[in-house]
């Protein structure tokens, strides 16, 4: 490929609501997803399709939307096992 010359590809990926809304013990949406549902999985969708399209730079970064760990409103970087799967242990992002 001669220097100049872009590639566009299209990777799909689907964020569905019930696989990432946060819920209290009780069941209901915490408070973030019950007030804004449509912006926080739109930050889920976001963060899944950079994941795809930047693999290296991105596996194992999770944002708090998708976590549910919220504590310093940083990304956290998983140890293990993605969210959707197994069991994993999150780690602030130190960079």
């Amino acid at each position: 490929m001669g220097a100049g010359r872009h590639v566009q590809i299209q990777l799909p990926a689907v964020a569905l609501f019930d696989e990432y809304a946060q819920t209290k013990k009780g069941g209901d949406l915490n408070h973030m997803w019950s007030q804004m549902p449509r912006n926080q999985i739109s930050k889920c969708a976001e963060a899944l399709a950079l994941r795809k399209a930047f693999p290296q730079e991105l596996s194992g970064l999770y944002t708090p939307e998708e976590m549910g760990t919220d504590t310093d409103g940083k990304p956290q970087r998983l140890t293990g096992a993605a969210p959707d799967g197994g069991s994993h242990t999150t780690q602030p992002d130190r960079k």
